[in-house]
């Protein structure tokens, strides 16, 4: 869901001016090949660890004559996940049938073909993943009774990674993912207590994480390398049994939990978008929305949970932090002894079965397309708030989420002229409408019903035909576009493709007029599409010095205008020529403006 929008409301909106055929794996491969990506190295929590709590309390347990016990494993667990097995009976209390051993980020590295991560806290290849149970965003390594008790996500990277990492691997699928440890101990100690603390708790945690990426992302333009990173954002809290009253929760628990939680996404989403526009050339990260995964699970929208309960978990556990660690068949639900885990979201009270981390995987492996942009948290719905694609190269598709009066707007690159397309037929069952809109907010060309309830505009109406940005709008059927001076399109006909024609056809879009609806998924199949540069315009060289203007950039910029290079089209303009004088006064501008 993404209620806590400020577009939501009105019937009208306010100004803006007034304030393909082929796999994953295949495309992955094909799109990745300059960067050779064969490997995943993973930070992370529970969630993602394949063996470091099972070693760290392991050595544990020898030092302290088995006071504590080793987990997880049998009988409640797979050795060293922190989930149920793959095979009948391999424990007492595993019954799965999904013959699934593993974690989320191993069906993610099969399906991309990538070597999956093993757990750093063991020897050998291919033991990049730093993961471990327990394990909040920042620093540290806490303890219990003056023993660790996990290893920290910033100590992971800090610590562990980075001295024999300095530079970073251009053939590795970098993971991070927490936030859910931060969230639970917040609500549980008390620190998250009410609205303003708890968001506080989400913000922080997705900050830490961000901090990491953001040396990631120096580091590879000091190395002149670039880095694919997979950064999922945290589960919806509110949502675990932990926090239900059967199981000793309560109200305020849940609602702290959802504002924190909420907290982190709104950060998650600033954050890819700032890094990625700082450092287009060196980094590209994929947003794996897994809160907006498991809330469309539990709203009957993805077919391979229908049917599961979401409610009890397999087991409980009443000492999940002391000394002993012995969870049991969940007898308060009367979960019966031979239930099939396939056909619940959680083992535990906490952690999700080895059937749904199969799921989540697949979603990961799909979010992590490099030819598709994942909407990253909420486009915005005018020109001031709209998402930019960003990033280098052709892409192909945009996928997204439209509530009930939702509008959803990109910055995108027109590249490939009278080639272009953009169509949602066979993209959703949504009926939808596309629009397209140049920088300076006026309408470009519209698309209601190009089939059954899909829409597709093409390069019909375009005001030019060379490589130039435009904004991308998708909307439910009925929503309309309005100027000072009235709608910019007419409602009908709605099967034509057709550029502005209503009373506000020749002025910018000021506001939309909402027709609430259903909500729903949503993917946008383009061709002729190009991502648009991020970063600092004025560092025309891509150098990393210090300063990172120099004259060579004045030089640089002379010669791409001088080649009829589009990127010295500095004012955007359709124009003919596109390259005026005014490219060079604009560039002046931005150099003397500097880079942030």
């Amino acid at each position: 869901m993404k209620s806590h929008r400020s577009k939501h409301g009105a019937s009208s909106r306010g100004s803006w001016m007034a304030k393909g055929g082929l796999s994953v794996a295949a495309v992955f491969a094909a799109a990745t090949a300059q960067g050779q990506l064969t490997h995943v190295i993973v930070f992370g929590d529970s969630l993602s660890d394949t063996g470091g709590s099972y070693a760290l309390t392991m050595a544990i347990n020898q030092v302290s004559l088995g006071a504590f016990d080793v987990r997880p494993g049998p009988p409640g667990y797979a050795v060293g996940k922190w989930t149920n097995g793959f095979s009948v009976n391999y424990g007492a209390y595993d019954l799965s049938n999904s013959m699934f051993d593993g974690i989320w980020h191993w069906t993610m590295a099969n399906l991309l073909t990538l070597t999956k991560a093993h757990s750093w806290y063991g020897t050998g290849p291919n033991y990049n993943n730093f993961a471990i149970g327990g394990a909040t965003c920042g620093p540290g390594i806490p303890t219990s009774f003056g023993l660790p008790r996990t290893v920290n996500i910033g100590h992971q990277f800090n610590e562990l990674y980075l001295p024999s990492n300095p530079a970073p691997d251009p053939n590795a699928l970098y993971v991070f993912f927490g936030g859910g440890n931060d969230i639970r101990d917040a609500v549980l100690d008390g620190t998250a207590s009410n609205g303003t603390s708890a968001a506080q708790v989400g913000e922080t945690a997705a900050l830490y994480v961000a901090g990491y990426i953001w040396e990631l992302a120096r580091r590879a333009r000091v190395a002149h390398v670039s880095i694919k990173v997979a950064w999922p954002n945290v589960v919806p809290m509110e949502a675990i049994p932990d926090f239900a009253d059967l199981y000793g929760g309560n109200a305020v628990w849940r609602i702290n939990a959802n504002i924190a939680t909420l907290a982190f996404r709104n950060t998650w989403a600033q954050q890819i978008q700032a890094i990625q526009y700082a450092y287009p050339n060196h980094i590209r990260i994929y947003p794996v929305d897994f809160w907006q995964y498991l809330m469309n699970a539990r709203a009957g929208r993805i077919p391979g949970y229908v049917g599961m309960d979401f409610e009890h978990p397999v087991l409980a556990f009443s000492a999940f932090s002391g000394l002993g660690f012995n969870p049991v068949r969940n007898s308060t639900a009367n979960v019966p002894s031979g239930a099939n885990p396939d056909l619940y979201v959680f083992w535990d009270q906490v952690h999700p079965t080895a059937r749904v981390h199969e799921l989540m995987g697949s979603f990961a492996a799909q979010s992590c397309d490099p030819l598709s942009w994942q909407e990253i948290g909420d486009a915005g719905d005018n020109p001031g708030e709209a998402q930019p694609v960003t990033g280098s190269g052709v892409f192909t598709s945009i996928r997204g989420q439209l509530e009930p009066d939702d509008v959803d707007m990109y910055r995108i690159a027109v590249c490939g002229g009278a080639a272009f397309n953009a169509t949602t037929v066979g993209g959703t069952s949504l009926d939808t409408q596309l629009f397209l809109f140049r920088l300076d907010g006026r309408g470009v060309t519209f698309n209601d019903d190009s089939t059954g309830g899909q829409s597709t505009i093409t390069a019909q109406f375009l005001p030019t035909l060379q490589h130039a940005q435009y904004y991308l709008a998708i909307a439910h059927k009925g929503i309309r576009p309005l100027a000072s001076s009235g709608p910019i399109w007419l409602e009908e006909p709605a099967t034509v493709e057709r550029p502005p024609d209503g009373p506000g056809a020749s002025d910018p879009l000021v506001s939309w007029l909402s027709a609430p609806t259903v909500e729903n998924r949503y993917k946008i199949q383009l061709t002729g599409a190009c991502f648009v540069a991020g970063g600092c315009y004025a560092n025309c060289d891509q150098s990393s010095g210090n300063p990172l203007l120099t004259a060579n950039d004045f030089q640089c910029f002379i010669l791409r205008y001088a080649m009829g290079d589009t990127y010295a089209n500095c004012d955007g303009s359709y124009g003919t020529p596109a390259l005026t004088p005014n490219d060079f006064q604009c560039f002046l501008n931005k150099y003397m403006s500097g880079c942030q």
